[in-house]
C-alpha cells in the first residue's frame, strides 16, 4: 500500500512538472521572442561578415554587405528595445519572459562587441569599417527608443 502512493505520488509530481513546463513555454511573450531572435540573427549576420575580412582590400569588398548587416542590426535592435519597453516588468510571466529575451540579446550584443573590437584594433581594417559600426542616426535612434 505504501510503495502504491509513492508511487502515485511521483507521477503526480512528473504530471505536475510537464503540465507546468507545457503552460510556461506556452505563455511566452512571442513578441519578446522573436525580437531577440532578430536581433541575434543580425548581429551573427555581422559577424560572418566581418570574419571575412583579412585586409583593408577585402575590407573595402566587404563594406557595402556590413553596412547592410549593421542597418538590419540596428532596425532589430531598435525593435527588439520598443517591444521590451511595452512589457509589464510587474506581471511574474512578462517578468521571466523579459529576462531570457534580455539575456539572449545581451549574448548576441556581445559577441558583435567583440568582433567589432578586434576590427576596430586592427588600423587598416579598423580604418575601413570603423565607419560602419557608427552610422549617422544610430545615436538618435538610441535616443528615441529610450526615451519611449
Amino acid at each position: 500500500m505504501k510503495r502504491k502512493l509513492t508511487q502515485q505520488f511521483a507521477l503526480s509530481i512528473m504530471a505536475a512538472s510537464v503540465a507546468l513546463t507545457c503552460s510556461l513555454t506556452a505563455r511566452a511573450d512571442p513578441a519578446l521572442d522573436t525580437g531577440a531572435k532578430q536581433v541575434e540573427a543580425a548581429a551573427a549576420e555581422a559577424v560572418n561578415v566581418i570574419a571575412s575580412v583579412r585586409d583593408a582590400a577585402s575590407a573595402k569588398a566587404a563594406k557595402p554587405q556590413l553596412d547592410a548587416a549593421m542597418a538590419k542590426f540596428r532596425a532589430a535592435d531598435t525593435a527588439f528595445n520598443v517591444t521590451l519597453a511595452k512589457a509589464n516588468p510587474k506581471n511574474q510571466q512578462e517578468s521571466d519572459d523579459m529576462d531570457k529575451a534580455v539575456a539572449s540579446y545581451q549574448k548576441a550584443n556581445q559577441a558583435l562587441a567583440d568582433t567589432q573590437l578586434k576590427v576596430l584594433n586592427s588600423k587598416d581594417v579598423g580604418e575601413v569599417l570603423g565607419r560602419s559600426f557608427n552610422a549617422a542616426g544610430s545615436k538618435d535612434n538610441l535616443i528615441k527608443t529610450n526615451a519611449q
